[in-house]
């Protein structure tokens, strides 16, 4: 049998897109195999202390792994952590590398379209960080940093993340400077390459003011609880359509925010409450 180009190339597509949708399906297929034998498959981004990250040993730490093996308790399974990229974790789990992602991340619209939230675990304000000679910065009339201000200044922030999202809204042309983790913004901060970074005080707070080389820095302005764009705090994320999970996970959650085990874990990392 002959073939003209254009057969041929249909064929080709045809074949690839079918590979594609098996090699989805396979995912999936082995996610769903990892639950039933018990393992609750985990995505996270591995680099965000005091969330998760890798000890010196190389063991995973933080308060997301905290949370997620009292989640993976409370289920009766086992929690197996997969470290992924910040940006890559929600493609991750829509291919079905994983079950869930746990990992500080926030309830959008945006991100609600495309996957599923449990009920929020983790909230707190946010802030810029920047040098303490700047600590006295203008602000406008709503208590915020002065728009003039944060115009003459290049602005860290996590890539494709709500604190993006915010500068965007709330301060129109902002000089942002993205990366991958915060804490190589925070890097370029302290190398004078950026002047300002923009994220979740607990997470500055506890990984970066607190080391005594930064002792030239602090929160520059006031903390900003604008949840309203902000969002309403970090939450389990999962497949859309996947109640059955999310319904356990809520379950969890508030089985061990009502028996005190989730203050236990958060006195653990911060002297103040990040509980919704």
């Amino acid at each position: 049998m002959r073939w003209n180009s254009g057969e041929v190339c249909f064929l080709k597509k045809a074949v690839t897109a079918a590979l594609i949708l098996g090699a989805a399906f396979m995912a999936v297929f082995c996610a769903q195999a990892a639950r039933a034998e018990n393992v609750l498959k985990v995505g996270g981004d591995c680099t965000y202390p005091p969330f998760t990250y890798k000890d010196s040993s190389g063991r995973l730490q933080g308060f997301d792994i905290d949370i997620a093996e009292e989640i993976a308790r409370r289920l009766n399974m086992t929690m197996q952590h997969q470290c992924v990229a910040w940006d890559g974790l929600i493609p991750g789990l829509m291919v079905g590398k994983y079950d869930v992602i746990i990992a500080a991340m926030d309830i959008t619209p945006e991100r609600a379209r495309r996957v599923d939230f449990s009920l929020p675990y983790y909230r707190a304000p946010s802030a810029f960080v920047g040098l303490k000679s700047a600590a006295k910065a203008p602000l406008d009339s709503t208590g915020r940093l002065a728009a003039d201000f944060v115009a003459g200044k290049a602005v860290g922030v996590l890539r494709a993340s709500i604190y993006e999202k915010y500068l965007q809204k709330t301060y129109p042309g902002v000089n942002l400077t993205r990366y991958g983790t915060i804490d190589d913004a925070l890097m370029d901060l302290k190398a004078g390459r950026i002047d300002l970074v923009f994220t979740d005080m607990p997470k500055v707070e506890a990984d970066f003011l607190h080391k005594t080389d930064n002792k030239d820095f602090a929160f520059i302005g006031p903390k900003i609880e604008d949840y309203a764009v902000l969002g309403e705090g970090s939450a389990v994320v999962l497949r859309k359509g996947n109640t059955a999970l999310r319904d356990q996970v809520n379950m969890a959650v508030k089985a061990m925010m009502r028996d005190g085990t989730y203050d236990k874990i958060n006195r653990k990392y911060w002297s103040f409450s990040v509980k919704p």
